[in-house]
């Protein structure tokens, strides 16, 4: 079940995409999908948000690109990676 997230118009900080967990699959209509988790750090109202990420892309193959399907930002309990685990982000800085 996807999420949507809030608005936060300007507050993204940064984003963590794990190079581990990109999913290849075709889907149900027979199109080829990609489903990759992240970490999202964003502000609101001077505090800073950290929640889990979640894209699923779809390969347009007439474009020969990737187009995000469905995104859902929740919340997290913990905090960031550490420092050791960030070797397996790919980090976005906005």
């Amino acid at each position: 079940m996807f999420i949507e997230p809030e608005h936060r118009e300007n507050t993204l900080k940064s984003v963590y995409y794990d190079k581990e967990t990109p999913k290849l699959f075709i889907n149900d209509d027979g199109e080829l999908q990609m489903e990759i988790e992240g970490i999202i750090l964003s502000t609101n109202e001077d505090e800073e948000l950290v929640e889990n990420l979640t894209l699923e892309l779809l390969y347009v193959e007439k474009e020969n690109k990737w187009l995000v399907n469905e995104y859902s930002c929740i919340n997290r309990f913990d905090d960031l990676p550490s420092e050791n685990a960030m070797d397996s982000y790919i980090v976005t800085k906005y």
